[in-house]
């Protein structure tokens, strides 16, 4: 269904979320993004995600609040993760406005969400990928928090594809929530309605 042509005289919206495709990082820190594409899906209309060679994702595509909406979630592995996100924009002509990436952020605690746009990588590989393969960092950013208080100093690398525990999945499952909630209100309104509720 998501290679159909476009029948909508309107600008479509990709919605990405970074993260690693092997199961062996199914529910790491670093995947929350991937999580966060599942919830939204599961929300809407959308058909199940479906495995796309071509674009190198697994792509499901509807509508929401009445705009042409790709969610993505690509294969890539997070540090190309650019190369995924220019296949789909570059397809269906997708203006870097229109594009929301949804990350981990490792200077954010557990639960806590930032929506930014037009700004800095953040030292992210997977954000860097997207804004070189894009050629601008003039779109949208979800940034969700996976620090923990147990992290030990300089643990960073190793504690990014740490797996969430129990408890904390919780929490996962309460920000991802929101972070669906606000790519609903973006579309429905706009990004400063979502960043006044959310922010």
């Amino acid at each position: 269904m998501y290679l159909q042509e476009r029948c909508y005289n309107i600008l479509m919206n990709l919605i990405t979320g970074l993260g690693n495709p092997d199961k062996q990082y199914n529910n790491t820190r670093h995947n929350i993004g991937f999580k966060t594409i599942e919830r939204l899906v599961q929300r809407t209309s959308f058909p199940k995600l479906s495995k796309s060679k071509k674009f190198k994702s697994y792509l499901a595509k509807g509508i929401l609040a009445n705009k042409e909406v790709v969610c993505q979630k690509p294969t890539t592995y997070m540090n190309n993760s650019g190369r995924a996100v220019k296949k789909v924009a570059g397809y269906y002509n997708i203006p870097p406005e229109n594009i929301v990436v949804i990350h981990d952020d490792l200077d954010l605690p557990l639960g806590e969400m930032k929506i930014s746009k037009n700004r800095g990588h953040g030292g992210h590989n997977g954000v860097i990928s997207v804004i070189e393969k894009l050629g601008t960092k003039n779109f949208i950013r979800i940034r969700l928090g996976i620090d923990s208080e147990k992290r030990a100093p300089g643990q960073g690398k190793k504690f990014v594809l740490q797996k969430f525990n129990k408890k904390e999945n919780k929490t996962v499952e309460e920000v991802t929530k929101n972070a669906a909630q606000a790519i609903e209100i973006f579309l429905k309104e706009d990004l400063n309605a979502a960043m006044k509720k959310f922010n």
